[in-house]
């Protein structure tokens, strides 16, 4: 693991894909999902897994296809209903760039670039810095997927809310 940047209370960490599953906390068994549709070295594609797959995360799961030659930028092919509530925002079908001003940090581009060309895991840390949603702490991970088992053109996510329940 590799600490990618800090921007505001944001923290970014960069993993091998090999990295072992126990080292991804809430996300083990996510991360274990994942590694399970590998075919030797070859990652899984996007249809190789059936929704029923992630019962456990229903509403928390995000989709990206990734724009050739779109520095970074994707698609969200799903933004799961969970994601929509906590942010109050949707983002199924558009690309990250439109997202109005604000929504995404700077690095979301760059580590993006980086998930396709290295094919990394990336996992994300901080609080939502979104219409006033400051008190908000969450967690993504981001982890890449190819049609062909090399060539990444999609990009698997969950994030999960780490806000304290209010007494």
């Amino acid at each position: 693991m590799a600490v990618f940047g800090e921007f505001g209370d944001w923290t970014y960490e960069v993993f091998g894909r090999n990295t072992p599953a126990s080292e991804f906390g809430p996300f083990e068994s996510f991360v274990d999902l994942w590694r399970s549709r590998w075919t030797g070295d070859a990652l899984p594609a996007w249809r190789d897994f059936a929704f029923e797959d992630f019962a456990e995360w229903y509403g928390w799961l995000f989709v990206e296809d990734v724009i050739p030659g779109g520095d970074g930028d994707v698609r969200f092919r799903l933004w799961g209903t969970s994601i929509v509530n906590l942010y109050d925002y949707e983002m199924t079908g558009k690309l990250m760039s439109e997202a109005e001003p604000g929504f995404f940090d700077p690095p979301e581009f760059e580590l993006t670039s980086k998930i396709v060309d290295e094919g990394v895991i990336v996992r994300g840390t901080g609080s939502i810095n979104w219409q006033n949603r400051g008190h908000k702490s969450i967690s993504h991970i981001e982890l890449p997927l190819s049609e062909d088992g090399k060539t990444i053109d999609k990009i698997l996510g969950a994030l999960q809310d780490l806000t304290p329940e209010a007494g």
